[in-house]
């Protein structure tokens, strides 16, 4: 092709916890990346903070917007003294106390949980790693409102799970999704050449998989979809204004004619659930050098075991997956590591924030 527009989204699946489709694993990202295209600020992965967490592949998000009207996050500890405290008060006649005070939030920021996104989502983290839970309660019982004409969706895929919203505790966790980082693009979406500011000819990248530095350290919501829709007028335009010149490469030959399918699927299947495991235990929303640099190590021996299935197995779709996911699971530890301090959705408890200066967009190698 003359020109080739990548919009593959994103790489969730690196998570356990993901609200991204099965698809989002990373495969324009990494070919882009193979081929010589500039990648950068891998580092910065949003966490949704209020994922149901439930048995589904793919976990709806609960809106910050129940949280905006005064849904309250709390553990099992503050439910279960939010519980007697209601106890006491309706056997004194009294009125029922807010769950606010009994959320473990305000542990971590005073805004409790109605802070932002990332907060929120630490917050869980380290209160779901603190107590050993696997996910903490959104309370919405306390509030006397139309649930189904507020939030008609989310009440309806909660009674599909058997819960019902204003009720029941609703049991959430951060999941993965959005990447922040990318293909580094100008302001018309043409991708950049590895290590500099120099065009990378016949490539293009719109939407996520796109870096356009629009989104900083910290995506706001929604600003993705303004991004995707701008971005992907100005390539068209570009394209058809500026015809790209014919391509004159060199197409490789297919490598894999004389290569017989894989003996069995065991490694894919381990090598995978190792990958998946590592990038949730050591590289998610709070990070240590300790974590980090473990990742590292694990990734590095990953990479050489996929890398021989991919030199002596035909190509299949679960080692194609199983490669590009080991390759941008590198670059995000190897991004991340490279950080001298804490900005927007990277935060290593090792580091400090810095908001007096720049920390630039180091390039992932």
């Amino acid at each position: 092709a003359d020109a080739i527009v990548l919009a593959t989204g994103g790489v969730g699946r690196l998570w356990k916890q993901t609200t991204n489709p099965d698809v989002a694993t990373g495969d324009g990202l990494a070919m882009a990346y193979r081929t010589g295209a500039s990648v950068e600020n891998l580092a910065y992965i949003q966490f949704h903070p209020t994922a149901l967490a439930s048995l589904s592949p793919r976990p709806f998000l609960i809106s910050e917007a129940v949280r905006g009207v005064g849904a309250v996050l709390l553990d099992d500890e503050g439910l279960a003294a939010w519980n007697t405290a209601c106890r006491v008060a309706k056997e004194k006649g009294e009125e029922q106390p807010s769950p606010a005070p009994f959320s473990f939030t305000l542990q971590y920021t005073p805004d409790g949980s109605l802070a932002t996104r990332d907060i929120v989502a630490r917050a869980i983290d380290q209160q779901m790693k603190k107590l050993g839970t696997a996910h903490v309660h959104l309370i919405t019982s306390h509030l006397n409102l139309p649930w189904q004409d507020k939030f008609p969706t989310i009440a309806r895929r909660l009674k599909d799970e058997g819960l019902e919203l204003g009720s029941d505790p609703i049991p959430v966790v951060p999941a993965a999704h959005y990447m922040v980082g990318g293909i580094r693009v100008d302001d018309i979406g043409r991708a950049y050449l590895h290590g500099t500011r120099t065009i990378m000819p016949h490539l293009y990248a719109i939407g996520e998989v796109a870096c356009t530095g629009m989104h900083g350290a910290n995506r706001l919501a929604s600003n993705s979809l303004l991004e995707a829709v701008v971005y992907a007028q100005r390539v068209a335009q570009h394209l058809i204004q500026h015809p790209p010149p014919p391509y004159e490469g060199i197409h490789p030959a297919w490598r894999a004619d004389g290569l017989g399918a894989l003996r069995e699927h065991a490694p894919i299947n381990h090598d995978r659930t190792s990958l998946v495991r590592t990038m949730t235990e050591e590289v998610g929303i709070v990070r240590s050098n300790q974590r980090l640099k473990r990742a590292q190590r694990r990734l590095n021996l990953l990479h050489d075991e996929v890398d021989l299935m991919w030199k002596t197995a035909r190509p299949t779709r679960e080692i194609v997956e199983l490669r590009n996911l080991c390759i941008i699971g590198q670059l995000v530890v190897n991004d991340a590591l490279s950080r001298t301090e804490n900005r927007g959705l990277h935060y290593n408890v090792d580091l400090i924030r810095d908001d007096t200066h720049e920390s630039g967009t180091p390039a992932s190698d």
